[in-house]
């Protein structure tokens, strides 16, 4: 498994030529886009960026819970004309709460993101895809599972 991800997995030259835009929604306009580049690069991704792909990369800040995601209304319209893909990945993880107290910034937020999606122009709206890292461990033969690195067969 680990030849066909070092064989397979070198996605920037291929995918972000393709794109005009890549947009990423931090919770809070606080220095947002210094925010996505802090980002990027404690992933270790924003070195390997081309300059090209960089400036293609902004931060549109947002509020998940607001059904117009924070935006105002000019904004939002403009980013459903040009949207194509919805990424979504953060959810908080804390088995200690109720699922109710995911209601406002994760549930919400995910139906407003579909919302996005589907209010493109056009008879085919943007895709939406969710990211959760508990696939990674859905396999994992225990009940607990441990907080170190995972193995691929878990997935």
């Amino acid at each position: 498994m680990q030849d066909l991800i070092v064989k397979y997995s070198n996605f920037q030259s291929s995918a972000i030529s393709r794109l005009s835009t890549i947009s990423c929604a931090p919770k809070d306009d606080q220095d947002a886009q210094r925010r996505v580049q802090e980002s990027l690069q404690q992933r270790k991704i924003y070195n390997s960026l081309s300059p090209a792909a960089r400036q293609k990369t902004h931060a549109l800040p947002s509020d998940l819970p607001d059904p117009q995601l924070g935006l105002d209304s000019k904004t939002y319209q403009s980013v459903t004309k040009n949207l194509r893909s919805v990424i979504h990945c953060p959810w908080s993880v804390n088995f200690n709460l109720s699922l109710s107290s995911f209601k406002k910034d994760c549930i919400a937020g995910v139906r407003h993101l579909i919302d996005l999606c589907l209010a493109v122009p056009g008879s085919k709206p943007a895709s939406f895809d969710f990211c959760s890292s508990v696939s990674t461990v859905s396999k994992f033969p225990q009940l607990h599972t441990p907080e170190t690195m995972v193995e691929l067969d878990w997935a």
